[in-house]
């Protein structure tokens, strides 16, 4: 199974969450982060890095630029 494999990977097991955007321009190296203080942070993460244009639809002033 699928999440067999996953779970029994090294690599995924050892992953952290997706930085935030502020650890981001802080300077941290890589892309994890060692907490996400909100269930689902990580997902929210993903979903606004991965689709900014629908967040910023459904949440407006939630999507900043650098």
């Amino acid at each position: 199974r699928f999440a067999d494999a996953v779970a029994a990977s090294p690599r995924h097991r050892a992953a952290g969450f997706m930085a935030t955007r502020h650890e981001l321009l802080d300077g941290a190296e890589g892309i994890d982060s060692t907490s996400a203080p909100v269930f689902g942070e990580q997902m929210w993460n993903y979903y606004v890095r991965s689709y900014p244009e629908v967040v910023e639809t459904h949440f407006p002033g939630t999507v900043t630029t650098a």
